[in-house]
């Protein structure tokens, strides 16, 4: 009697949809070292980021998602401390996460400082059961969370398998590199670009090829990771701030994967001047390094609504009733981050 109740309880909860929310929660960090203080400078104060830090534990206490991608975890003790707070704030979640980006760390060692250490997590309410399948670096050189030898921008990609009913899911987590786009707007703007000379304008195009180029190869990296780990999971799911918007040749490799993108119903903007977060940030972040026209065309791109952040599937999922939604975008009392979520709920066919 007591395996066919387990049987029923089980073709209930494949009944319900599995809720999925990806956010980049937002360092706060302008990213520039303040060597007294071993820290990175900030865009806010002490007080406003522990303001967005429960605004964000509001937020998702209302959404209630299953499962959480998370993005840009540093806060202002570093990565492993914020996922700390995280976890104690969200006690029904397991927490898995692992530093992204970093400056040299040799075991309790960190240079600059722990402080400046950012990463990303999977958070799985703690009623599914869960195995953390691994992590891959997709570009730097922070090689876990014991050894690296990291100077500039690094990437990676976590994966966690969740079983619910009857289903079994493979789900990952990823932050790709933040720059140029090879989109419609962008090189619309660079062709309305006067008074720059030829040698300018091919920096320009160069610096949106190696942009590009940076993830499209992420892209690559991720694929072959979610090959290799994935197993025999009835749906993938891909989720993260990947800096990139539809129809760029990076998320056409995506879906050439076989992934499908919970954006049947149209464009979401998790990029938006309307969020005061995003207006704190006055500059481009590391404009100089892109040239002139490469920090115009930057600076253009900041200043426009973008859908940056994606969730995607792949294997048995009712795609059309399964759309996902801008979330966390009013200010409680303040916007939780500078992007804002998405949620979705995903539903296996009938």
């Amino acid at each position: 009697m007591s395996g066919f109740q387990a049987s029923n309880q089980a073709k209930e909860d494949d009944d319900e949809p599995l809720s999925l929310l990806q956010i980049n929660v937002w360092s706060g960090s302008k990213y520039d070292i303040l060597w007294s203080s071993r820290t990175f400078d900030s865009f806010e104060t002490p007080e406003y980021h522990n303001q967005r830090f429960e605004a964000l534990i509001k937020g998702i206490r209302t959404i209630d998602p299953d499962v959480i991608s998370l993005n840009e975890a540093m806060g202002r003790g570093g990565c492993k401390k914020y996922l700390e707070k995280l976890g104690l704030a969200l006690e029904d979640y397991a927490v898995f996460g692992s530093i992204g980006v970093s400056g040299v760390i040799l075991g309790p060692i960190s240079i600059p400082s722990w402080r400046t250490t950012e990463g990303d997590a999977i958070l799985v309410k703690r009623k599914y059961k869960r195995t953390f399948i691994g992590r891959k670096r997709l570009s730097g050189r922070v090689f876990n969370n014991h050894f690296a030898l990291n100077l500039d921008d690094a990437t990676q990609v976590l994966g966690i398998k969740v079983e619910k009913g009857n289903t079994s899911y493979a789900i990952y987590c990823t932050h790709w590199h933040a720059g140029l786009l090879d989109d419609s707007e962008t090189n619309l703007d660079l062709n309305e670009l006067e008074g720059f000379t030829k040698k300018e304008m091919k920096a320009g195009m160069e610096a949106i090829a190696r942009s590009t180029e940076t993830r499209v190869n992420e892209a690559k990296l991720t694929l072959d990771f979610v090959t290799a780990t994935s197993g025999e999971a009835d749906v993938i799911v891909l989720m993260g701030d990947l800096n990139t918007t539809p129809g760029t040749p990076e998320l056409k490799q995506v879906e050439e994967g076989g992934f499908t993108p919970l954006t049947v119903d149209g464009k979401k903007d998790t990029w938006s001047r309307a969020n005061p977060n995003v207006l704190m940030q006055a500059e481009p972040e590391r404009a100089d390094a892109r040239g002139k026209v490469g920090g115009i065309l930057y600076d253009r791109f900041s200043k426009r609504e973008a859908q940056l952040d994606h969730i995607f599937v792949k294997g048995k999922v009712d795609v059309v009733n399964s759309p996902s939604h801008v979330v966390l975008t009013e200010a409680a009392p303040v916007v939780p981050s500078d992007h804002y979520g998405l949620f979705a709920k995903i539903l296996l066919p009938s």
